[in-house]
């Protein structure tokens, strides 16, 4: 698991940059719930269309 500071510093020097990031955090510490796979599902149909 990566600690919350390093993706927020990663995702601040990617804007810096100018690259688009999207991110949200969830509960479950090693694997991935229904609410993590609904969003990654929603944001590949966003990106196939």
């Amino acid at each position: 698991m990566i600690p919350a500071s390093r993706v927020r510093a990663a995702a601040d020097r990617l804007r810096e940059l100018g690259c688009a990031v999207e991110g949200d955090t969830y509960g479950s510490a090693h694997g991935i719930g229904p609410d993590e796979l609904d969003d990654l599902l929603a944001w590949i149909e966003r990106r196939l269309d």
